[in-house]
């Protein structure tokens, strides 16, 4: 990846990290926590696909940074 297109993939990346590591955090708790065990399953089910869809996302901009698409929002 050139250095161009790492300086634009670093943003996505930085605030898919956040968003991940609180989606983490939430479902943490939420298993911590004095919770019926249907919450529990239900928070910790969201927590994953939340997760997995972040990483989703984030692999489809990358793909679309080195492929020289700078505005994703042309697409639509």
């Amino acid at each position: 990846m050139k250095e161009e297109q790492r300086k634009k993939a670093a943003a996505p990346t930085a605030v898919c990290a956040l968003i991940g590591l609180f989606y983490i955090t939430v479902g943490i708790l939420i298993l911590c926590g004095e919770f019926p065990i249907i919450v529990k399953i239900y928070f910790a089910l969201w927590t994953m696909a939340s997760s997995g869809m972040l990483v989703y996302v984030l692999a489809e901009r990358i793909k679309e940074i080195r492929r020289g698409e700078n505005d994703d929002l042309s697409n639509y």
